[in-house]
């Protein structure tokens, strides 16, 4: 696996869920989820589309890493 030329960090200071929408990115295909802190048992490498909506717990963050098209 390559290392990510694509990052998306949430965090959420904020003690309430936030629901946030993963954007569309032009030559991605999708993103992974590589950790959530509000899980810690939690699979990562989850593939989200784009325009899921995730929730983000209170006072955690969520990182994910976007696929490239042209990546095998």
């Amino acid at each position: 696996q390559q290392d990510p030329d694509v990052l998306l960090l949430i965090t959420n200071a904020h003690e309430d869920v936030v629901l946030f929408t993963l954007p569309e990115v032009k030559n991605g295909e999708h993103w992974i989820l590589e950790i959530d802190t509000n899980q810690e048992d939690a699979p990562v490498h989850i593939q989200y589309q784009f325009g899921d909506q995730f929730e983000v717990t209170g006072r955690s963050l969520l990182l994910f890493s976007l696929k490239l098209i042209d990546e095998e």
